[in-house]
């Protein structure tokens, strides 16, 4: 007969450091929506469509909130960044 299993003692650990991680990732995404300047700001000159790479590196970063099973609180932000998306991917924008 096998010997009883050990209880996972890093079940709970690991769980709170998931929930710690998707905050970052929030609030990183929402900062990504919201702050756009301050991150224009940091960003490189050479790196091409600066507003747009910001708008879709904050989508990712909700996205990856979605995959972890937090798709309530991403799907509501991302509805509100519809209202961003319009001005941030404009034709002026672009230069079209």
């Amino acid at each position: 007969m096998s010997p009883d299993p050990q209880p996972d003692r890093s079940a709970l650990p690991r769980a709170i450091m998931r929930w710690v991680l998707a905050l970052f990732f929030a609030a990183a995404g929402v900062a990504h929506l919201y702050a756009p300047d301050a991150l224009l700001a940091i960003t490189p000159d050479w790196v091409p469509f600066a507003p747009q790479v910001i708008f879709i590196t904050g989508l990712c970063e909700l996205a990856h909130l979605a995959q972890d099973g937090l798709g309530a609180a991403a799907n509501h932000v991302v509805r509100i960044a519809r209202n961003r998306a319009a001005r941030v991917f404009d034709e002026e924008s672009l230069g079209l």
